[in-house]
């Protein structure tokens, strides 16, 4: 994808995510200015049946302005 930040995106390393109360990573995330991927380990193309607490969480804070 074409934008100004594209290297500073890429440049930037991937890190784990948590949900409240686990010590598991839920998965690994990377964001520059407001673009964000995540991933979210054990799931598959249908997420929230995969992984129900973990795309609710993502969610929540997607909506929430916060990062992850």
């Amino acid at each position: 994808m074409e934008w100004p930040g594209k290297r500073e995106f890429a440049n930037t390393p991937l890190t784990d995510w948590f949900i409240r109360g686990s010590e598991q990573p839920a998965g690994k995330t990377r964001a520059f200015g407001n673009l964000t991927f995540a991933t979210i380990y054990g799931a598959g193309h249908f997420v929230p049946h995969d992984q129900p607490a973990e795309s609710l969480e993502m969610v929540k804070t997607w909506l929430a302005n916060n990062p992850l």
